[in-house]
C-alpha cells in the first residue's frame, strides 16, 4: 500500500480526496481511531506540516483526540 502524501502547497491538491485515501488505507489495515491523526500527520509533508507541528505543539495535551 502506499498511502498518499500532501503538502498543501499547490492548489490542485484536493485535501477530501487525501482524507479518502487514507480511510481506505485504515479500514483495510484496521487501524484504530485513536491512530488516525498521528498516521495521517506522518503523511503530511512541506508547509503543512509545519503548520500540523504548530498547531499541535500549541495544543492541550489532555484534549481529546480528533476524531475523522
Amino acid at each position: 500500500m502506499n498511502p498518499p502524501d500532501f503538502t498543501g502547497s499547490t492548489v490542485t491538491e484536493d485535501p477530501e480526496n487525501f482524507v479518502e485515501e487514507l480511510q481506505k488505507v485504515f479500514e483495510v489495515m484496521h487501524v484504530v481511531d485513536a491512530e488516525h491523526v498521528e498516521l495521517v500527520a506522518y503523511q503530511l509533508k512541506g508547509v503543512v506540516r509545519v503548520w500540523f507541528d504548530q498547531w499541535k505543539k500549541g495544543r492541550a495535551e489532555d484534549r481529546p483526540i480528533v476524531s475523522w
